[in-house]
């Protein structure tokens, strides 16, 4: 049996159909770059048209076993910034102009980077700004680098066109005190009551001392007495030697030397 000519015909548009819209398709698609192709001329381009902005990001300080930091990064798409410097942050000339992303590495004893935000964000006019935030854990004693690195990229693609060196900071995790808590409690409570002890001898020490100074200023009839025994005592032995020598000059003896006795 054979197929009716029509069916024949059907069948073969059918074919030729699929295949120009399929050859249509792959030719649209292919005069379109790929993704994060490279592109010379586009690349220059982009370049070119870059501004320079003012990056603001954290200034991380030294803390603690188990705490957080978190951590700050504003990408301004012109250096012309009316406000101050905030607290803890610091600023400086940045590529601008371009679709840029943000990360932050860090790294050293189990630190980890916690990301808050997107990483690509648009700054392509003079008053566009991008934020990025991040949470830093410390989990353990020790020291840790923290490495910001804001990358200008073409378009919406992979290609990077500008990148500096990160900004790079180190802190140090401090060990906490191990005699924290109720000893820590106790050793303060036991150097206040050292000191307060140490205050009250000195000052009884000086107590004593003016109360002795006191009795002496008050009663003086000891001292007196004691004076005039010493000179009457002085003046007996005094008078005594002066009836001695009368004695021997006239001739009669003293009284403790007995009588001679003639032959």
């Amino acid at each position: 049996m054979t197929t009716p000519q029509p069916y024949r015909l059907e069948r073969f548009f059918l074919i030729l159909g699929t295949i120009s819209t399929a050859t249509a398709l792959a030719w649209w698609l292919l005069s379109f770059p790929m993704m994060g192709s490279y592109d010379p001329d586009r690349i220059i381009t982009a370049q070119e048209n870059l501004t320079v902005g003012l990056l603001e990001y954290s200034s991380v300080s030294n803390t603690k076993p188990g705490e957080t930091l978190p951590f700050h990064a504003t990408l301004y798409g012109s250096p012309a910034i009316d406000t101050p410097t905030p607290k803890g942050h610091k600023r400086k000339p940045y590529p601008a102009g371009a679709i840029v992303g943000a990360r932050l590495n860090c790294s050293g004893s189990n630190v980890k980077c916690v990301s808050n935000s997107s990483e690509k964000k648009p700054v392509l006019r003079g008053g566009d700004k991008a934020s990025w935030s991040w949470t830093i854990e410390t989990p353990k004693a020790g020291y840790a680098e923290i490495n910001l690195t804001i990358t200008a990229y073409l378009d919406n693609t992979s290609t990077v066109i500008a990148e500096q060196l990160p900004v790079r900071q180190r802190i140090e995790i401090e060990k906490k005190d191990e005699g924290g808590g109720f000893f820590a409690f106790v050793s303060s409570f036991w150097k206040e009551v050292l000191a307060a002890l140490t205050a009250l001898g000195g000052l009884g020490g000086l107590l004593a001392l003016r109360q002795a100074r006191r009795s002496n200023a008050e009663d003086p009839i000891g001292d007196d007495s004691q004076r005039t025994n010493g000179a009457t005592s002085s003046d007996g032995r005094a008078s005594q030697s002066v009836n001695d020598r009368d004695s021997n000059t006239n001739g009669t003896p003293p009284a403790s030397t007995p009588p001679s006795t003639s032959a």
